[in-house]
């Protein structure tokens, strides 16, 4: 994906620690969800994601990021 936010962490990375750290069919909250990475990870991840962005312009852009790849939408 893109660089949308600027402490934007690896989908790939985020998927590792979901793994660990849920089981399949969880629910994984963001609570400052930036660029959505995140909500994608849970996704790709086989949980449901749930993320909140409080900056407009960061919550259009990973709006944006999360419907080209099929994602959930992000609650904001």
């Amino acid at each position: 994906g893109q660089k949308i936010h600027p402490t934007q962490k690896p989908v790939q990375l985020l998927q590792q620690l979901i793994s660990l750290f849920t089981d399949p069919g969880e629910v994984v909250i963001d609570p400052c969800c930036g660029s959505g990475s995140t909500i994608i990870a849970a996704k790709k991840s086989g949980r449901t994601g749930y993320g909140f962005e409080i900056k407009k312009e960061f919550c259009n852009l990973a709006r944006e990021w999360l419907e080209r790849e099929d994602a959930q939408p992000v609650l904001f």
